[in-house]
């Protein structure tokens, strides 16, 4: 069995284990790594404090430390691109040009998760890898703000609906009297959600008259929506 240790790491020593660990490490995981009698226990304390004070290591609120590259274990990503293998790759948002970023390897479940794509954001979860590479697990997406949507105008007695066409888009839209751009029954439209909050379906405003329900502009029209290609 090996003896305990007489001399504490250095502050090297602690950053180089901290950053090389797979997982977040706290006081007791460095104190068993590095072989520490109980009583060395207080001066293992004021070192980490002081490595934290002066940014060599981030401490997390469940007392864990983390190297300053290191991303948290719960973070926002967004699809960055696709490897030639397939691989969604993702980044931090808000992540500085000027600092090389870490690559993160998304574990997309198709089953279970709607598909990916480049631009989307997803909160994630990560388990880092060597040399800062992270796998992340999507716990769920982020859906985007858009105040655009695309759908079926429907003339009712009191105003229009509108029926999107994205099935993820969950109810209808109300369309208010002098609103609607004049758009006939059954046309495809494009319109602008209200800010605020509304009792009843959220409302909206008729912005573009696209085409007739089924015919040629009607589908290229979804296409063009749908994967956001530059019209």
């Amino acid at each position: 069995m090996q003896k305990p240790s007489t001399q504490l790491p250095t502050r090297e020593q602690l950053v180089q284990f901290v950053s090389d660990s797979r997982y977040q490490v706290g006081k007791r995981e460095i104190a068993r790594a590095f072989h520490l009698a109980p009583e060395q226990k207080r001066e293992l304390k004021k070192l980490l404090r002081e490595l934290t004070l002066d940014g060599s290591l981030k401490r997390t609120r469940g007392q864990k430390y983390l190297s300053p590259q290191d991303l948290p274990e719960v973070t926002v990503l967004t699809i960055a691109q696709i490897d030639p293998d397939g691989e969604l790759i993702g980044l931090p948002t808000a992540w500085p040009e000027e600092i090389s970023p870490p690559r993160i390897y998304i574990n997309s479940d198709r089953q279970r998760q709607p598909a990916l794509r480049v631009g989307d954001k997803a909160l994630v979860r990560l388990t880092k890898q060597k040399n800062h590479e992270y796998n992340a697990r999507i716990i769920r997406r982020i859906s985007p703000s858009s105040t655009k949507v695309l759908g079926l105008y429907k003339r009712i007695r009191n105003g229009g609906r509108l029926l999107p066409t994205d099935r993820r888009q969950k109810g209808e839209f109300a369309i208010p009297d002098g609103y609607d751009l004049g758009a006939a029954q059954g046309q495809l439209v494009e319109a602008e959600v209200f800010p605020g909050k509304h009792f009843g379906l959220k409302q909206a405003k008729v912005i573009h008259k696209l085409g007739v329900e089924d015919g040629p502009s009607w589908i290229s029209a979804i296409a063009v929506h749908e994967n956001e290609i530059p019209d």
